[in-house]
């Protein structure tokens, strides 16, 4: 039996000046220098130094894993980096953070929110199972703390059934929280800390000026 492929409708023609602004503005990301981003937090565990792994994904809803960090002064940050071992590629994670109750984490985050398009990479190192040791990171909206104590966790919400572990160091000298069910935070002690930096990344507002400018530019000289 012979199955003939489904018709497609032809790929519309993309006008000429639509594809000159695209190629300008790819030369203007190109050549628009590389934004400086400035470290809020840094708990990045050297990929050299993380021996595995705890689970944080809604596939394991039964444990919610967190670490606690600090802050001298009121922050923003728009950029989160992490390290996180996986069989399958996540494309789903969320980020909670919360204020501390004492020394385990109030049951309301104080932010809770998608980190969008996330961007993952092979460290080049291996678990001791051999699994790949992946880093991660990911540009959000601008989110303010206000001086204090809070705890962070970074979990998949990708709901794909292939379970993800928050990378943690090979160290047994911190500190972590973890929440069973929906019952109460417990905060163990003498052990690991888990991998992530909190750092601000300034708007590259002066080449989407350019880039948004593009269009008109062309339009001008077709006249």
């Amino acid at each position: 039996m012979n199955i003939s492929a489904p018709a497609c409708s032809p790929r519309p023609e993309i006008p000429v000046v639509q594809k000159l602004a695209a190629a300008a503005a790819s030369l203007l990301f190109l050549s628009a220098p590389a934004r400086a981003a400035t470290t809020v937090y840094d708990n990045m565990v050297p990929v050299s130094r993380i021996s595995n792994g705890r689970e944080n994904d809604v596939n394991a809803p039964n444990w919610l894993h967190a670490d606690g960090f600090q802050l001298a002064t009121a922050a923003t940050f728009n950029m989160l980096t992490w390290h996180g071992i996986r069989a399958g590629n996540p494309e789903s994670f969320r980020l909670r953070i919360y204020p501390m109750a004492g020394n385990v984490p109030a049951m309301n985050p104080t932010i809770d929110l998608s980190v969008g398009l996330v961007i993952r990479s092979d460290s080049g190192y291996r678990d001791p199972y051999q699994s790949i040791i992946y880093s991660y990171s990911a540009e959000f909206a601008d989110q303010t703390l206000a001086a204090g104590s809070y705890a962070i966790s970074i979990y998949n919400d990708s709901n794909d059934g292939v379970p993800w572990l928050w990378g943690v160091g090979n160290n047994r000298n911190g500190s972590f929280m973890i929440l069973k069910g929906d019952t109460a935070w417990r905060n163990v002690t003498g052990a690991p800390e888990f991998s992530f930096t909190l750092s601000q990344v300034p708007e590259s507002g002066s080449v989407a000026l350019l880039v948004a400018a593009v269009p008109v530019i062309l339009s001008r000289r077709r006249r």
